[in-house]
């Protein structure tokens, strides 16, 4: 059985570091109308996070990096609002609640190896919102108990 979280390093994120003598670096980038609250470290948490709140938003995890949520992260909150996540590169994103178009458009992409565990998950939530989700590629995988 695949155990769904488990960190990959201990490099801080956004910094390169040297790992048996090979150069690695991790990366969580956050962009535009984009707010997360949380700690960050070897890997990056966070209490809720909101991409594209009332306007446009980004999310980009990857290089092995970890995201996790203990509480709901939204894609696309308003009606205005729009947000993208792209999880790749054997990268981690754990979330409570995820939420792709809760009242505006959501798009969530996992490829090349990206793993998504979430206990709960609302594609296109509100009546009028939009919600995509894409995954692709060897390893790629989105997990949730709940599929709404």
């Amino acid at each position: 059985m695949k155990k769904p979280f488990f960190p990959l390093s201990q490099c801080a994120l956004l910094v390169p570091c040297l790992m048996a003598g090979m150069a690695h670096a991790q990366s969580i980038e956050l962009t535009g109308d984009t707010t997360a609250t949380g700690h960050r470290g070897a890997s990056y948490t966070t209490d809720s996070m909101t991409v594209g709140n009332t306007a446009a938003g980004a999310l980009d995890v990857s290089s092995g990096a970890v995201l996790i949520n203990t509480g709901p992260a939204t894609l696309g909150a308003a009606t205005s609002g729009s947000g993208t996540a792209t999880l790749s590169g054997s990268s981690q994103w754990t979330s409570a609640e995820l939420n792709v178009g809760n009242a505006g458009t959501g798009v969530l992409n996992i490829n090349s190896g990206g793993l998504l565990v979430s206990a709960d998950a609302y594609i296109g939530r509100e009546a009028g919102s939009n919600g995509t989700v894409t995954v692709d590629g060897p390893g790629s995988n989105w997990s949730s108990p709940v599929n709404q």
